[in-house]
């Protein structure tokens, strides 16, 4: 389907895992196997602002990290605010190379409901793999790219409304886009 698409450009395609956690080993494990020049994440993500559309796909500026911390809901508090770095001076936002002004929010666990999502805050979209696959890129400086396409509205947990398949494919056109252009 998607990756079919893909594989006709140059490079290696590679699934980083769901979540934080397995996005993080993997794209290391990833990363020291074949050592990029660039990696790109293409995949999906929720909705959080007017500027991402369901059924487009963005290219993102900036990454945050939200779920690390103390607390739960409304209590929690993020490692940045606590004074806590995730390694060295790296804390909870990366800047991407990208002219985007769009900011992604990767999560530990999705919204269940809208009003989880607004909690998000100062974010565009909501995905769970973004910031784990910056934080493996930017410990071995290599750059990485975010494409996303919005599949859903962030807390909408109902899937027959999420637009999967269309938002892979709108990342897979612009992945294929972004492609041109470096030429």
């Amino acid at each position: 389907m998607i990756s079919g698409a893909i594989s006709n450009s140059s490079g290696i395609i590679e699934l980083c895992g769901f979540g934080l956690v397995a996005a993080a080993a993997r794209s290391a494990q990833l990363i020291a196997q074949h050592a990029p020049a660039r990696v790109y994440l293409i995949g999906i993500a929720g909705s959080l602002s007017a500027s991402c559309r369901i059924g487009s796909a963005y290219e993102f500026g900036q990454v945050r990290c939200d779920g690390i911390g103390v607390g739960v809901g409304q209590n929690h508090r993020p490692a940045s605010e606590l004074g806590w770095k995730h390694f060295g001076d790296i804390d909870d936002s990366l800047a991407l190379e990208s002219t985007s002004s769009l900011r992604l929010v990767s999560v530990c666990a999705a919204s269940a409901a809208f009003a989880d999502a607004h909690r998000r805050g100062n974010a565009d979209a909501e995905d769970m793999e973004g910031y784990a696959v910056a934080l493996a890129c930017k410990l071995v400086h290599t750059p990485v790219v975010i494409l996303r396409g919005i599949s859903n509205q962030a807390g909408d947990r109902d899937h027959s409304r999420w637009q999967i398949e269309h938002s892979l494919r709108a990342a897979a056109e612009l992945f294929l886009q972004t492609q041109r252009v470096s030429e």
